[in-house]
């Protein structure tokens, strides 16, 4: 219906009568309070523009700068003797960047220095030194200990034989003390055996003293007395005690046993009676019957009995008593005889009143207390004391039964000591001897050891006296003496030594550093004003030493108070020292410098040092050999790899003068000896393209500190003349000649900074007025900064309503209003007024209800424009509805009436109708940009394009019914080219419809597939509209938006691109394919390419968020211009244009709007397209271009394809006049505006020779036509024959005349836009010369049998013959020729060779070129020439150099090739497009980019006669020509584009497939697979079908990897931009590689960077990602992975660290932004069983360093077994931090812990709460031990597994051995099946920490673990983080600490971090 309406103006509807009866009308009420809404739609557009805000030019301005007066500054003069050899010192400056100073030096004699030290610490190779080295004075009073230690630490070196005769005595005389103690020893155990006896008796008579005193009623009779036999004289044991003090107290300790009754009857009645007396005088006198029965009760049962007795004895009495308690409740009531009765009767009565008279107690309890506190009592009596007081107590005396029981008591005494007595004697004998044979033996030692001591200090002097004496006698510098020495500790090996060590120091230089400071008010007034002038002043000084004859080669002052020192030995090696001044005298004292050998740097030899890379260059100027040396704050000086080889950059006897770093840069300037100055960059190993030719070589040469300038110096009669070269336009620029009259000659200077590195001075010393003076030097750079900013001020408006409604009617002309735009912003207008339109109207031809239809669709318009709010103006209200009958509408149709129709011009309805119909143009497909013919994709078009080049591509683009509109019904029209594109589903169609009335297809879902292209014509121009499919969709990769982008920045003039707000608000990543285009075609190349606005339009903003969505897509653009500068996309693809516009909601009035204020932004664009047919040219080459992969220039390839097409037209043009001859005849005409070329001509038809054939026939009947159309012809009978013969010459050359100026002025028309110069274009037009020379001859001659009588050959003798003296012949040539006479048959056989014959073999000739007609072909010397062939054109091109002028007298081209230097023309096309790439996991087709570079054809002109131009041979006559510099890509091949010798210290091409390169994957083996887009590569897979511009964008994060260029891996360390790779990677494993970062690796490729600055930034960063389940993508959503914040090479985060304020650090030390994924995971029930047979004792896997637990493991097993531990420990680690890092979670996952040797050991069983420490704890006391069995440990897990099993934790099972043992599969199969049968397949993973070769039966373990997993039913409901596929993993170095978290979780949160295979296209 679209289509339908726009076609005709008249519509008639036929209606059927049963359609018509279906039909519902609805009658609505009208709304008639419809307003305007006359709201300015202005304040909505926000136009934007990118400036060049600040720019300066190069410039180097010298000012007066400080002078500070010094004393310092004086010569000085020696001050001994020796220093008058060495001359007059004086001072000089430091060199240094940031920090100046000078140094003054001193002369001292020869003198000695003594060091006295007490307790210092030295290590053994200190002491070692000092004690072979020195005079020795050792102290008499060292002892043995302090001797042996020096004996060890250096003596018996030194003094061998001495110090092992010493040894040996020393060992003599302990054994001789030895044995004399052993001797006396057994003396003394002899004569105490002898004297036995009388000890026996002395002790056996003190006991019995000891008895009879506790007993005294005993008989000393009545025990026995030894046997014993008595041979000496007896002792008493009072003096055995005198003799041995400890005799007493071991006696004393000893003689208990004789205190006690061991009588068990005797101990009964002790108790009991005790009890009875205790009791009885507690509770007094009571009645004699209770007293009795208590009694009897107590001695005859002890205590139970007597407390039953009590109690019934104090229940039955009835008795109050009140007298008072007696005071002493414990003393015993005695009997005594003479006490008188009624006292103690009284004290019994008090006691008892006291007790019984309160009557709230109970008289049980307080008895029971009483007889408690009595059996207390008693217990403590003694025996002795029992037998003395007791029995003689009252109570016992008054009965007769106690005292019976007190005599049998006495009786047992007796007996018991009868046997207790002698086992004490015999005890204390034993210990009493044992005291004795001690003391003697301590005696005995006291005695030996002195002597001993004696004896060894005797040869202790001995030895001491002669190594002093010895050493005395040799002059040693250094005197060593010592007066102690100790161990420090025993943990460490180092001593504490006092002594004093004197030095005799030789004659010495004292080097003073005076070092120049500022103040603070100077140094804030520099910061706030450069030009400043300080007042510095020499503030401090550090001393250093050189020994005479040492000569400092420089001295520079460093940051942080530092000095580089680089000193000259005696011998004239070198010695490199960098420390802190205060330090840098120790340093060289110690020798703790770099040392370089003379003979390997060389003779004569450059420094260079740069102080921000802490670099130093050696260039040895006769060798030409470059070594580089880094300093490291550990390892001091360290060289980069070997030395760099310069002789093949250098001619031979060239020699390096001067070098210097540019600063803060890895170049360095090296001048030769031929003055000229190049730069080598370390990175690239390469010199930089541009050369700086000097007028000599220069005395001195120096680099600004920042990195700006150059600064050269030549010294000459008057002063120093100082020359400033920008390094930024190094070799490009003349230079700036500084004016310095003050600088004196002779004396050097010195450049630095102040405060800043811009803040250049240079110093120097002005000895005449004592000061150090300076120029400062103001230097400028060439600086473009680009700025993002608003371009005009928008205004407020208020908030508009919005409503949406739709109404659907069942007539489709409201679908069609409301798909696509009424009235649109862009009118066609391609209907003229010539043609005759009528109203348009719209009849329905029905049966029934004629007057509803008008109203009806009168309603609907009215609903149309409430609901929609879309403008319509008149248009639809303009239409007539009616309805009629069909009766009436045929009588209507059928009468002769004319027709109410519109009439139209065919051809304007015709193209009116097509250019409604859009067509599709390009798609993207495989990384390929691919043009589609006539809106078609077609494969067989594409396989016969293989190998295409451009052109061809471009004769194949065709547009289908566009192409005859832009080549001929509108090619004069200018063009104007909008697009839209943006995100998917933006409303992008629907928008480009509504603005340019364009009829795209559009939906909610994604509809446009690649580019679709529709014209709108107007008045003035063609509109053409492209519609581009949406960017970032999950169909396309980045590559292939980048290449849509690249063609509608390119061609468009305003780029519509929308986006979703709502959905996207990462602005820089939205427009990242913009940014990526922006480095693919240079818009410089391209004038007339990329001169585009970019209106973003943010879709569906409401009026409250236009402000702030404004604001905030201003403030992100700005971003990216301050990021990328002069490389952001908005300048290189937009001109720096942009707009920005919040668009309103669809369906307000808003909406529509801002439609015709857009199209006022269209008009104001630059017309770029300035007619259609160029506009077709332009479009096809682009896109040609584009499917190529040509990055060239535009104009070249236009040209080139221009040039062709004209070419192959030239020959119908120079015959005929037309382009084309059939079908029919078409005039010359201008290609890009179909215009003919209006130049006179004629209708003949000229001949051309075609090939080398001589087409006769057709020539003569040619000329035979021209003959008859010559009104004269019939005149020759009637004139003179030469008269007519020069009148039809000039009438035939006339003729010729117009053909060949239409066709030049056919061909200027057609050039015309293109500029001069292109070689294209220089081939055509010596083509047509040759043309149009070839038709001038074809128009004179004639060939074949005539009827003139003559041969038409010349008669004339020849010139040459006549010249030469030899025989004279006739010329031979054509009749009427041209120039000299020459006899062509003798030229060509005769002259020639006899040239070449004669000519000396030094002379340089060339051979002899015959241009036959048009063709450029050599001809024969040997061909016949016919006397009949007049018409042959012969033309002598050129001849020996020195030979006779040619007698050629035409001008002519030169046909040898451009001789300057560089590259002529680069040239793209595709090598192979379909090529085939076969690896090792795939193969499929891609395409294959490649590049030519040309030498092209000199294109200046010979002149007449001439045998050789004069100058040098070039391609073009531009004085301005550009050569291309011949540095290609090592990966692609590809050209550098910048001109030969450029200034950029980069070079820059567009790069093409990566034919020149091998992958290298770092994985686990060699078939590690990459997987990129889709395709899959592992190493060794050629790198062709990736593209050096597009492959770490396809990568994303990633790591390069690069030949180690360093000779030690440690050099690698440090480096943040390297990681040495330890294990060996293909190709070439044998040679180091290392890790190196994006920013590196094009560092060292040479060539610039071609990815964005944000894509640089991505790169920069850690690759490494996080594994949580939920960055995995599905089937319905991409990935969305999260990384590492950190920058690539990052040292490893601390886990115990704080926790960041966002994300987590992982185990291995990254630090993500996201949540922690273990705290989400699925919970496990994870049993871990470890091997601890013997065979992991083995230490080739040790545990992880650096870790908490790595000294406890280490101490324990530092073996294969502690590797286990440390792996278990970092997971365990890993898992609490991960908790930890989550307040709320805990620990879900189970532990169980199984050790196996021969059998099984469970440690720790379904654990939930220990922390790693204590799970490490409980493990550490295990150790390794014999036996392996596999078997036994499975068993054992299966166990714990069915024990503990849960259905909410999945089991797995870490098994980590070192392969070591067998078991069976039945076995393996039994757990899995086992575990499968409870409800979930086991995930078992076993690790290796054994070799590969033992591990077989782990992989069979993990094989059928995987087998019995992938067979098992899966869980539905499981989520996917709960499968955890079994492994089989191998512990490499040290990597084992992190295998456990790896093993088991590639899918699952537990692992930490994922890293794709670190991979890398290496150059073949």
């Amino acid at each position: 219906m679209r289509y339908l309406t726009k076609m005709c103006d008249q519509v008639v509807a036929l209606i059927s009568s049963v359609h018509a009866q279906t039909i519902v009308w609805n009658d609505g009420d009208k709304d008639d309070n419809d307003t305007r809404d006359e709201d300015c739609e202005g304040h909505r557009i926000i136009k934007c523009v990118v400036d060049r805000t600040t720019e300066q030019e190069e410039s180097v301005q010298v000012r007066e700068g400080f002078k500070v007066a010094s004393g310092l500054i004086t010569y000085a003069g020696s001050v001994s003797e020796a220093s008058a050899e060495q001359g007059q010192l004086k001072p000089f400056l430091l060199f240094g960047e940031t920090a100046q100073g000078l140094m003054t030096a001193q002369h001292q004699a020869a003198r000695r220095v003594a060091d006295r030290f007490k307790a210092r610490s030295l290590t053994p190779l200190q002491l070692e030194g000092y004690l072979t080295s020195d005079s020795l004075c050792l102290s008499e009073s060292l002892d043995d200990q302090a001797l042996g230690i020096l004996v060890r630490g250096g003596l018996k070196k030194r003094f061998p034989d001495e110090c092992t005769k010493w040894t040996q005595e020393l060992d003599a005389v302990g054994a001789h003390c030895k044995k004399m103690r052993t001797d006396e020893f057994g003396k003394i155990r002899a004569t105490f055996d002898k004297e036995e006896e009388n000890l026996t008796l002395a002790i056996y008579d003190a006991v019995m003293d000891i008895v009879l005193n506790l007993y005294p009623f005993l008989e000393r009779a009545s025990f026995p007395h030894p046997r014993v036999h008595q041979t000496t004289t007896p002792i008493s044991f009072q003096e055995i005690a005198a003799l041995y003090p400890k005799v007493g107290e071991v006696f004393q300790l000893n003689i208990k046993p004789v205190e006690t009754i061991s009588s068990s009857k005797f101990r009964e009645i002790k108790d009991r009676l005790c009890l009875l007396v205790e009791f009885i005088s507690r509770v007094g006198e009571i009645s004699k019957t209770h007293r009795h029965a208590i009694a009897k009760a107590a001695t005859k049962e002890g205590y139970k009995a007597a407390q039953h007795a009590m109690r019934d004895a104090f229940k039955n009495s009835s008795t109050a008593y009140t007298t008072q308690l007696s005071d002493n409740h414990s003393a015993l009531l005695i009997y005594n005889p003479t006490e008188d009765v009624l006292p103690l009767m009284g004290r019994a009565v008090s006691y008892v009143t006291s007790v019984f008279s309160n009557p709230r107690e109970d008289k049980t309890a307080i008895a029971d207390r009483v007889l408690r506190e009595a059996l207390g009592k008693a217990n403590n009596i003694s025996d002795s004391q029992f037998l003395k007081e007791i029995v003689n107590a009252e109570v016992i005396q008054e009965e007769p039964e106690l005292k019976r029981l007190v005599e049998e008591a006495t009786l047992q005494v007796q007996p018991s000591l009868a046997t207790t007595i002698p086992r004490v004697v015999r005890k204390l004998v034993g210990l009493v001897r044992q005291v004795q044979e001690e003391t003697m033996k301590e005696s005995i030692k006291v005695h030996t050891e002195s002597r001993e001591e004696q004896e060894k200090r005797e040869l202790r002097l001995q030895l001491i006296r002669h190594v002093n004496d010895v050493t005395r006698q040799t002059q040693q510098r250094h005197t060593l003496s010592i007066e102690s020495v100790e161990s420090k500790s025993c943990y460490s090996s180092q001593y504490k030594v006092s002594g004093v060590r004197e030095t005799r120091e030789e004659p010495m230089t004292y080097f003073t550093v005076h070092t120049m400071s500022l103040t603070e008010q100077d140094k804030h007034s520099l910061q706030l004003d450069a030009s400043i002038i300080p007042s510095p002043h020499f503030r401090f000084k550090y001393e250093f030493r050189l020994a005479q004859g040492y000569t400092i080669l420089r001295a520079q002052l460093l940051e942080g108070e530092k000095l580089l020192l680089i000193v000259l030995d005696r011998v004239g090696n070198l010695m490199v020292y960098l420390d802190r001044l205060t330090a840098i005298d120790a340093i060289i004292s110690q020798g703790r410098g770099k040392s370089l050998n003379r003979e390997k740097i060389g003779q004569d030899f450059v420094l260079a040092f740069d102080e921000s890379k802490r670099m130093l260059s050696i260039v040895s100027s006769d060798k030409l050999l470059l070594h580089i040396f880094v300093y490291d704050d550990t390892r001091g000086f360290q060289a980069v790899g070997s030395s760099i080889d310069l002789n093949s950059w250098y001619n031979k006897g060239t020699s390096i003068r001067h070098s210097c770093f540019v600063s803060g840069s890895e170049e360095l300037l090296l001048v030769d000896s031929l003055a000229q100055a190049r730069i080598y960059s370390l990175v690239t190993m390469q010199f930089r393209p541009a050369t700086l030719n000097l007028h000599h070589v220069p005395s001195n040469v120096h680099s600004t500190p920042d990195g700006s300038c150059l600064l050269v110096s030549h010294e000459h009669g008057g002063g120093h003349a100082l020359t400033a070269y920008h390094w930024d336009s190094f070799g490009s620029t003349k230079g700036i000649e500084l004016n310095m009259p003050g600088l004196p000659v002779g004396e050097p200077f010195v450049v630095t900074s102040l405060i800043t590195r811009t803040a250049a001075q240079l110093l120097w010393l002005d000895f005449s007025t004592r000061r150090c003076q300076s120029y400062a030097l103001d230097i400028t750079r060439r600086v473009t900064e680009f700025m993002f900013r608003e371009k005009v001020g928008r205004s407020e408006s208020k908030r508009a309503e919005n409503t949406t409604a739709h109404n659907c009617l069942l007539d489709c002309h409201s679908e069609v209003w409301i798909r696509f735009p009424v009235l649109a912003a862009v009118q066609r207008e391609t209907v003229s007024s010539a043609s005759l339109r009528s109203q348009r109207s719209l009849v329905f031809v029905t049966d029934r209800d004629f007057q509803m239809f008008a109203q009806h669709f009168s309603d609907m318009i009215y609903a149309f424009e409430r609901t929609s709010k879309k403008p319509t103006g008149d248009v639809l209200k303009s239409i007539k509805v009616s309805a009629a009958a069909f009766s009436v509408f045929v009588q209507e149709l059928c009468s002769t009436a004319p027709w109410n129709v519109s009439q139209y011009r065919a051809g304007e309805w015709i193209v009116d109708f097509l250019c409604l119909i859009p067509i599709h143009i390009a798609l993207t497909k495989e990384n390929r940009f691919i043009p589609l013919q006539d809106g078609v994709y077609s494969t067989e078009l594409e396989r016969s394009l293989l190998g295409a080049e451009v052109n061809r591509i471009v004769d194949s683009i065709s547009f289908g019914w566009y192409e005859s509109l832009f080549q001929s019904y509108m090619a004069t029209k200018p063009v104007r080219v909008v697009s839209s594109m943006g995100e998917q589903s933006v409303g992008k169609s629907y928008a480009l419809n509504h603005f340019v009335d364009t009829s795209f297809a559009g939906s909610a879902m994604r509809t446009t597939e690649g580019v679709w292209m529709s014209v709108t014509p107007t008045e003035k121009e063609l509109i053409v509209a492209l519609d581009f499919e949406g960017v970032h969709s999950i169909e396309r990769s980045a590559q292939e938006d980048t290449l849509l982008v690249l063609f509608n920045t390119a061609i468009s003039n305003l780029v519509l691109f929308r986006n979703n707000f709502a959905l996207s608000r990462d602005i820089a990543g939205l427009f990242q394919s913009f940014q990526s285009s922006a480095t693919v075609l240079d818009p410089a190349a391209n004038p007339s390419l990329f001169q585009s606005t970019l209106v973003i339009i943010i879709k569906d903003v409401v009026e409250a968020d236009r402000s702030e969505i404004a604001r905030e897509f201003t403030l992100k653009f700005q971003r990216i211009v301050q990021d990328e500068q002069e490389a952001n996309f908005i300048t290189r693809l937009h001109a720096g244009k942009l707009t920005i516009i919040p668009w309103p909601v669809i369906e307000s009035k808003e909406f529509y709007k801002l439609f015709p204020t857009l199209k006022r932004s269209l008009d104001e664009q630059v017309v770029t397209h300035h007619a259609a047919g160029e506009f077709l040219h332009k479009m096809k080459v682009l896109m040609a271009k584009l499917k190529a992969n040509d990055w060239g220039a535009m104009s070249q390839t236009m040209a080139s394809h221009r040039a062709q097409l004209l070419t192959s037209l030239l020959p119908n043009a120079l015959a005929f006049g037309f382009q084309e001859v059939h079908p029919e005849p078409e005039p010359l005409k201008n290609l890009d505006t179909d215009m003919p070329v209006e130049l006179p001509d004629t209708e003949s038809h000229l001949f051309l020779t075609v090939g080398m054939a001589p087409q006769s026939e057709a020539r003569e009947q040619a000329l035979a036509n021209l003959q008859g159309s010559w009104e004269r012809y019939g005149d020759r009978q009637h004139i003179s024959d030469s008269e007519w013969v020069e009148a039809l010459s000039q009438y035939l050359e006339g003729i010729v005349n117009l053909r060949t100026n239409h066709v030049q002025g056919w061909l200027s028309q057609n050039f015309g836009r293109f500029q001069t110069g292109h070689a294209s274009m220089e081939d055509l037009r010596r083509n047509f010369e040759g043309a149009a020379v070839d038709l001038k001859s074809n128009s004179r001659f004639h060939d074949g049998p005539h009827a003139c009588q003559t041969d038409h050959l010349c008669i004339h003798e020849c010139d040459f013959c006549r010249e030469t003296g030899g025989k004279l012949r006739e010329c031979g040539m054509a009749a009427g020729h041209a120039g000299n006479h020459i006899r062509v048959a003798y030229l060509i056989l005769n002259l020639l060779m006899d040239l070449i014959i004669r000519a000396p073999a030094s002379a340089a000739f060339q051979a002899m070129l015959i241009i036959f007609n048009m063709n450029a072909k050599l001809v024969s010397a040997r061909s016949p020439v016919s006397s009949a062939s007049g018409y042959v054109l012969i033309k002598i091109i050129c001849m020996r150099a020195d030979a006779t002028p040619s007698p050629n007298r035409q001008e002519h081209l030169c046909t040898v090739m451009c001789s300057a230097q560089g590259i002529c023309e680069i040239e793209t096309a595709p090598h192979s497009i379909e090529a085939t790439f076969t690896g090792r996991h795939e193969s499929f087709q891609y395409t294959k980019y490649s590049q030519v570079a040309k030498r092209l054809k000199c294109a200046k002109l010979i002149p007449p006669g001439e045998t050789e131009h004069e100058g040098s041979h070039n391609h073009s006559l531009d004085q301005k020509v550009i050569h291309f510099c011949e540095a290609r890509c090592e990966n692609c091949g590809y050209f550098c584009t910048l001109p030969l010798g450029h200034p950029q210290q980069e070079h820059e091409t567009r790069h093409g497939s990566m034919s020149r390169t091998r992958w290298t994957i770092d994985g686990p083996d060699d078939a590690a697979v990459l997987e990129i887009e889709g395709r899959r590569f592992s190493t060794d897979d050629e790198g062709a079908p990736m593209m050096c511009n597009l492959v770490c964008q396809a990568i994303g994060r990633h790591v390069h990897i690069d030949y180690c260029r360093s000779d030690e891996e440690a050099a690698c360390h440090g480096n943040d931009e390297i990681q040495h790779i330890t294990k060996h990677l293909r190709p070439h494993p044998a040679r180091p590689k290392d890790y190196v970062t994006h920013n590196l690796f094009w560092k060292r490729s040479g060539f610039k960077d071609p990815y964005s600055k944000e894509e640089q930034a991505v790169f920069a960063k850690c690759d490494a990602m996080c594994s949580g389940p939920e960055h995995v993508g599905d089937a319905g959503n991409l990935a969305q992975p999260s990384y590492c914040t950190l920058p690539m090479f990052h040292p490893l985060t601390d886990l115990n660290a704080v926790a960041p304020a966002a994300g987590y650090i992982s185990n291995d030390g990254h630090h993500f932004a996201c949540r922690n994924p273990a705290v989400m995971q699925q919970p496990f029930h994870v049993i871990f069983v470890a091997d601890r047979s013997s065979s992991m004792s083995r230490n080739d896997r040790r545990p992880l360093p650096n870790t908490p637990a790595s000294a406890r493991i280490c101490a324990r097993s530092a073996n294969r077994f502690g590797a286990v531990l440390s792996s278990l420990y970092s997971f365990w680690s890993a898992r609490a931090a991960a908790i930890r890092s989550n307040d709320s979670a805990a620990r879900r996952d189970a532990y169980s812990i199984i050790l196996f040797d021969n059998g099984a050991l469970t440690v720790i069983e379904n654990d939930l709460t220990r922390n790693p420490d204590q799970l490490l704890d409980k493990l550490l006391p295990y150790q390794a031990k014999v036996g392996t069995n596999f078997t036994a440990a499975v068993i054992a897990a299966q166990g714990i597994m069915e024990r503990n099993w849960s259905t909410e934790r999945s089991p797995v099972i870490i098994f980590l051995s070192d392969g070591e043992s067998r078991i069976a599969d039945q076995t393996m199969q039994d757990l899995c099946r086992s575990s499968v049968r409870l409800g979930k397949a086991v995930s078992f993973h076993a690790v290796s920490f054994g070799p590969d070769r033992s591990s077989k039966h782990l992989r069979r373990m993990a094989e059928i673990a995987i087998d019995v997993q992938n067979k098992a039913p899966k869980d539905p409901l499981a989520p996917a983080a709960a499968t955890v596929m079994s492994s089989y993993n191998q512990a490499l170095d040290s990597v084992h600490g992190f295998i456990i978290a790896r093993c088991f979780t590639l899918t699952n949160p537990i692992r930490f971090n994922l890293q794709r295979p670190s991979s890398e296209l290496r150059s073949r």
